[in-house]
């Protein structure tokens, strides 16, 4: 089993294993017990953990949702579901509140848990309901995309969409426990698992540029990439919980990404959106050896480096950023494999330098 710190104000562990959900149960009864001050009842007696709501969405529910109640039942658990429709759709306010009124219904109290068994969307979404439900409950993640075990479950960052953008509803809430089975990630359509490449090309660009070159090469072990791109996501926001600083770093790429996933309504996936914002980023530097590793490491790894979006349309989102602060917004620049910088620029010059790397 590899475990990554990640220390935080309230830390926790990241736990990444072949296997592992058939142990989740288990893991999280004994996380409990040892953090429970009154675990023991008077005659000695056990105390069962209490409940848990799985979180997942229909496509993962026909996949994994009955080992994982199976799982957290065997661990003394008393274990509910709430189901979503996958995709960008579900991940609403509205959605949010119905889980939260979900949760009352079944009498959750602060010392029991929900368990976010999905993606970005499912892991986003039940982070922001236990943000909000009796002002913060425990949840743990279980990713069962690449894209959210190497990046969405990690860090905090829990959120829904609002019509003029994405994630601007949210909250910095941190799971008690991470677990990834890299397992789970044999049933993924080669899409989506190749969307996953996307956030982990995106770390090795920011701090690894051994991590980099194994895409580069395309010689990487999928759970050594996990290991690693979470490593250097927990240590950026160990020193920046509440994104005021260096954490910053994390959104390389993601200024373009974030708009092109608005303009195209949501059909252009995160990977994929990510993917050509750090293609376009390092374009719009001039850097022209390291635009052409990046496309090629892009191409090797199936994922995309432009889109048929206008750049007018592209641009015009930008403005929505949820990063923008007055008008100034901090965008991410590449200098090197494994080095970035944090640069604020006026939102207008913002547009004239991303608009080189669309071209």
């Amino acid at each position: 089993m590899k475990t990554v710190f990640v220390k935080t104000e309230k830390p926790y562990e990241v736990l990444i294993e072949h296997g592992i959900l058939d142990r989740s149960g288990a893991i999280m009864a004994g996380h409990i017990a040892n953090s429970m001050l009154d675990f023991a009842s008077a005659d000695g007696a056990l105390v069962a953990p209490g409940k848990c709501c799985i979180v997942t969405d229909k496509n993962v529910e026909a996949l994994y949702l009955e080992e994982t109640r199976v799982s957290f039942k065997a661990g003394g658990f008393d274990v509910c579901n709430f189901v979503i429709d996958g995709g960008e759709a579900s991940k609403t306010m509205q959605v949010a509140t119905s889980l939260v009124e979900f949760l009352a219904e079944m009498r959750f109290t602060r010392s029991d848990i929900i368990v976010a068994l999905g993606g970005g969307v499912v892991g986003d979404l039940a982070g922001f309901a236990a943000s909000m439900y009796m002002r913060g409950i425990n949840y743990v993640q279980i990713p069962t995309t690449v894209l959210s075990a190497v990046d969405s479950s990690v860090g905090g960052k829990t959120a829904v969409n609002l019509s003029e953008g994405k994630n601007l509803a949210g909250a910095f809430h941190q799971p008690m426990k991470v677990i990834i089975d890299p397992g789970l990630f044999d049933t993924l359509p080669n899409d989506i698992y190749h969307q996953g490449l996307a956030e982990a090309i995106k770390a090795g660009v920011i701090a690894d540029r051994f991590l980099f070159e194994s895409f580069e090469l395309g010689t990487f072990d999928i759970e050594d990439v996990i290991a690693k791109a979470v490593a250097i996501k927990a240590r950026i926001v160990s020193l920046d919980e509440n994104d005021i600083g260096e954490r910053a770093l994390l959104n390389l790429g993601h200024t373009i990404a974030h708009a092109v996933e608005k303009a195209s309504a949501f059909e252009i996936a995160h990977g994929d959106a990510v993917a050509i914002g750090l293609y376009a980023v390092a374009k719009a530097t001039g850097a022209k050896k390291l635009t052409e590793r990046i496309y090629r490491t892009l191409t090797i790894n199936g994922l995309p480096w432009s889109c048929d979006i206008p750049k007018e349309e592209i641009l015009a989102q930008i403005a929505l950023d949820k990063k923008r602060k007055g008008d100034s917004i901090r965008v991410i620049i590449p200098l090197r494999i494994g080095e970035c910088e944090i640069r604020d620029m006026r939102l207008e010059e913002a547009r004239e330098f991303l608009s080189r790397g669309l071209e």
